[in-house]
């Protein structure tokens, strides 16, 4: 077999896919109708896990690639339905009208712990202020809420793997404003007791970085 002939094959897949994620995403569009007649929220996150799960399952040793690709596929559908039934215009322009400095900075709640990456962002951007560190984006809101924090440090988005989903529905929920960004890069590593990569059996990891690393993963 010539790679004209292979080429010809991925064509001829391609033709067959096309109508099949134009027939999905319209399904998204019924679905945003539907949820705009029950008030339902966009994101399902119960419901996508479970699809993952099950692509991962079947897809063998493409397992990480489907787990992407799918991801990929939920998140478009997801911004079509926003599209459809508004979402975020309020938030967006609540963004446009907060003032661009707090008027005092003293304590911040953050991500993780000192090393981390949110903590990171913390010290280049407010490197004078008292850190108060969580293990949950939740209690980082309730935190700034409640008032014994005047920010929180929270990631948004992620170049590969994509954005972080519940900060988004929490920032909708506390009505909270965006009033500063940075980009960090980011590395992950696969790291072991023994430092042999043959000795790996199984790993443990954060969902985002997981979806990061499908190479490692497949």
């Amino acid at each position: 077999m010539e790679l004209s002939d292979i080429r010809k094959e991925i064509d001829a897949i391609d033709a067959q896919l096309l109508p099949l994620f134009i027939r999905r995403m319209d399904c998204a569009k019924k679905v945003a109708e539907i949820k705009k007649r029950d008030g339902s929220p966009v994101y399902n996150a119960a419901r996508e896990k479970e699809i993952l799960d099950r692509i991962s399952a079947k897809a063998g040793q493409y397992s990480g690639a489907a787990r992407m690709v799918y991801g990929t596929i939920f998140r478009e559908s997801r911004a079509l339905q926003h599209r459809m039934l508004g979402s975020g215009q309020k938030l967006r322009c609540r963004i446009t009208a907060a003032p661009k400095e707090p008027d005092r900075v003293q304590n911040i709640a953050c991500l993780g712990g000192p090393g981390s990456y949110s903590y990171a962002v913390l010290t280049a951007l407010y490197p004078q202020a008292h850190p108060s560190f969580f293990s949950r984006f939740h209690d980082i809101f309730r935190c700034v809420q409640e008032g014994t924090a005047d920010l929180g440090i929270i990631p948004v988005e992620n170049s590969s793997a994509g954005s972080v989903s519940e900060v988004y529905g929490l920032l909708m929920q506390y009505c909270f404003s965006i009033i500063a960004a940075k980009t960090l890069n980011i590395h992950h590593c696969l790291a072991n007791r023994t430092g042999r990569p043959e000795d790996v059996r199984s790993g443990h990891s954060k969902e985002i970085a997981d979806r990061k690393s499908t190479r490692l993963n497949s």
